[in-house]
């Protein structure tokens, strides 16, 4: 029984924050692009409050993503499509992970889970 106990708590412990870390992605992904208009972010802003110059992008599928996100969550959809066309892809899909997990997550800290012979699911 204590054993049971054990993996339960070790089986909480993985599911949140296997649900807290797509949440709080998409959360700053989403903020960041609300916050910093496309130009800022472009002059790296976003990473000057972390205090980290990266290096500069290689090029590669992403390059211009960040932007894209920006324009977009300030309703500039032509610009938004202009730094990376694959946003109409990105974005939903981040926006529907942070939806999702965030709606997990909450129904998760609602009630514990349980363990019995059936296997896992929500306590009665």
């Amino acid at each position: 029984m204590v054993r049971l106990a054990r993996s339960a708590r070790l089986l909480t412990a993985s599911v949140q924050v296997a649900l807290v870390l797509p949440v709080a992605f998409a959360v700053v992904a989403l903020l960041c692009g609300a916050w910093y208009p496309p130009e800022a972010i472009a002059a790296g802003a976003h990473w000057d409050v972390l205090g980290w110059s990266p290096p500069p992008c290689p090029g590669c599928g992403m390059c211009g993503m960040s932007r894209a996100f920006s324009a977009l969550l300030h309703g500039r959809l032509g610009q938004a499509w202009a730094f990376n066309p694959a946003v109409v892809l990105v974005f939903p899909a981040v926006l529907g992970a942070a939806v999702v997990a965030g709606t997990a997550l909450w129904r998760f800290w609602q009630g514990p889970l349980r363990l019995d012979q059936r296997g896992i699911g929500e306590a009665a």
